[in-house]
């Protein structure tokens, strides 16, 4: 298992500018939407290269993402846990993936009803 952990994040997110009738690059070179896909967007995403997370933790109690790797985290398992960031240890890190572990992850799919 490969982990990455983010240890912070600006609250600048990312920057892409779509509207309904081009697309912009970073060289401001006009785009048709027609030609844009997942790997076209990813590309200008701050964490291209990088895996898509499979766990998003989230501290101090909070259950919102803040516009936190909303693209990136769209099929990560979330937990949510009181402690704040200071006092989040290893203690709370190995509950964190103790939960992950515990979790059935569809990735988008249907599971099938367990009571069947």
């Amino acid at each position: 298992m490969l982990a990455l952990p983010v240890l912070s994040y600006l609250h600048t997110g990312e920057r892409l500018v779509l509207d309904d009738y081009d697309v912009e690059h970073d060289d401001c070179t006009p785009v048709d939407p027609e030609d844009l896909d997942e790997a076209k967007l990813s590309q200008h995403l701050y964490t291209y290269g990088v895996p898509d997370p499979d766990l998003i933790v989230r501290t101090a109690g909070e259950m919102r993402l803040s516009n936190f790797l909303l693209w990136q985290g769209a099929y990560a398992e979330h937990y949510v846990t009181d402690a704040c960031w200071p006092d989040f240890g290893r203690g709370e890190a190995i509950r964190a993936l103790e939960a992950y572990r515990g979790r059935r992850r569809s990735f988008g799919g249907v599971l099938p009803n367990s009571a069947d």
